[in-house]
């Protein structure tokens, strides 16, 4: 997990261009806010004490697409980088539109807000995000 020579850069994928990294002990609570930066895709798999957390992105002109799976028990942050974002979709259910949440079935608007991204709170399972820039 840390080697010597490798471990640097595999915690930079993962924590910092996928975004993954624990919020709560044991990886009750995970966020999912990756920084891609001029990236075009990234994918990263994360082994955690709850099994493990997968992602990837595919960072376009204008789409942004975001594939994360939460192992059981397991709650996450999730989140799509930029605040101008015109819509967001997860799992097809229209959540952001126009700068603000939308009611859904799959995520509500996360009490912890940022300056680098629109941020949703999940529980397990597996996710497709969709934003529209």
């Amino acid at each position: 997990m840390n080697h010597s020579w490798t471990g640097g850069g595999l915690t930079v994928l993962s924590q910092y261009v996928c975004g993954v990294s624990p919020l709560k002990p044991g990886y009750e609570l995970v966020a999912v806010l990756p920084q891609p930066g001029d990236l075009e895709k990234a994918s990263a798999v994360v082994p955690s004490v709850k099994g493990r957390i997968e992602t990837s992105f595919v960072n376009e002109k204008d789409l942004f697409t975001l594939q994360i799976t939460l192992p059981p028990d397991t709650k996450g942050v999730i989140g799509v980088p930029g605040k101008r974002v015109k819509e967001i979709t997860v799992n097809g259910h229209t959540v952001w539109k126009k700068g603000k949440f939308v009611e859904n079935p799959v995520c509500r608007l996360s009490e912890e807000r940022g300056e680098t991204h629109v941020k949703f709170e999940v529980s397990s399972g597996n996710y497709q995000v969709m934003a529209l820039k």
